[in-house]
């Protein structure tokens, strides 16, 4: 099965199942997946992946986003975003742009957060929503994440910031606006979220639905989203190896990108530039044909 890479503009209203659903048939992919979920009321950069790629999914280079986000002031709700309850209001104390800094400045680094009670993460065998859903309260665990960069602006209207953050995988933006908010002698929650930069892709390199439908987009470069692994290039004999479970013959395998430090996953590729297997360098055996 031959598979393809896109980057698509998520819209605002559906979520990231739905999206890469109308875009699987508009493509006329028999199988899709897509890596890096994004909340119905947010914006932005999700990779699309069909066919046999739908196996890379594990191996995307999630290790850090870029968000742009508004921040409502004085108001909390229910899942930290505007789709949810309003839970409480508060008064908001005047700030300064040197205050925003200072907030920024100690937010930036390694972070504690704790995980939103509205999220996926499984507690005792269970996601975290089905308790809220059912108004069960759980004290939730704080996860630590890290900040590579975050900006804080003010809005004429006093009673909300934008904010600019690029953060480790795995970071709740509801939580860091909450921790923002919280910061400033208030409580808030976020009313616009867009994702700008996920998997070294902008929203740049993106198409949205609409262009979807009218014409067939180009896909990714493979490369371009795999970066974090280190590469390989091989000939067609290593190629039929791997497929058949031979061993690695590291011969026969010429590196052509290094990944991060400390990344045992390997990409081997064709000439064409398609991805082929993926494999562990440290133990030298194959993970996964494509």
């Amino acid at each position: 099965m031959s598979g393809a890479i896109y980057a698509l503009d998520k819209p605002v209203g559906v979520s990231s199942h739905q999206a890469m659903k109308t875009f699987q048939k508009s493509v006329g992919a028999r199988k899709a997946g897509h890596g890096g979920t994004l909340d119905p009321f947010a914006t932005g950069v999700i990779i699309i992946l069909s066919g046999s790629y739908t196996k890379l999914e594990p191996y995307l280079s999630h290790s850090h986003k870029v968000y742009q986000a508004s921040l409502e002031l004085g108001c909390r709700t229910s899942t930290a975003d505007p789709e949810g309850e309003v839970v409480e209001t508060a008064s908001v104390p005047p700030f300064d742009e040197v205050l925003l800094q200072q907030v920024a400045t100690d937010l930036t680094g390694s972070v504690e957060l704790p995980v939103p009670a509205y999220s996926a993460v499984k507690i005792a065998g269970r996601k975290a929503y089905d308790y809220a859903r059912k108004g069960e309260i759980l004290d939730m665990p704080v996860r630590t994440t890290s900040v590579a960069n975050l900006v804080i602006k003010s809005d004429p209207s006093a009673r909300r910031v934008h904010f600019y953050a690029d953060v480790s995988r795995g970071t709740y933006i509801r939580a860091l606006g909450e921790e923002i908010a919280r910061r400033l002698g208030t409580i808030g929650h976020l009313s616009t979220l867009r994702r700008i930069r996920c998997c070294d892709i902008g929203v740049g390199d993106c198409v949205t639905l609409d262009q979807v439908r009218q014409n067939t987009p180009v896909p990714l470069s493979p490369c371009d989203v795999l970066r974090e692994n280190t590469i390989f290039e091989t000939d067609s004999h290593t190629i039929a190896a791997l497929h058949q479970g031979r061993p690695l013959q590291w011969n026969t395998l010429r590196e052509t990108h290094a990944g991060l430090a400390g990344n045992p996953t390997g990409i081997v590729m064709d000439d064409s530039g398609a991805v082929v297997s993926v494999i562990d360098i440290r133990q030298g055996r194959i993970l996964r044909n494509i």
